[in-house]
């Protein structure tokens, strides 16, 4: 596989960039991520395809479970935060 790295002209050097996340209201950084080595991506990429082949294999039923689990969890971790602001 050839990498970004391959595709710039030779003798040019690749800048490390960070990657911000900005409030748009406040002009704040709300955090900051170090940009991944090609390896790293690589290895992410390989994680999420595997994954992905046993995920394409559950039901839309099963899904649906998993994702009412997470909307429930994520309503009991802020109820209480909604009712005091």
């Amino acid at each position: 596989m050839v990498g970004p790295a391959a595709m710039l002209p030779r003798g040019r050097r690749e800048e490390t960039v960070a990657i911000a996340t900005i409030n748009p209201a406040t002009g704040e950084t709300v955090k900051t991520y170090d940009e991944m080595s090609e390896p790293d991506v690589e290895r992410c990429l390989a994680a999420a395809a595997a994954v992905h082949q046993s995920y394409r294999l559950t039901s839309f039923a099963e899904r649906a479970g998993w994702m009412r689990q997470a909307a429930a969890a994520r309503h009991r971790s802020t109820s209480g935060s909604l009712i005091s602001s």
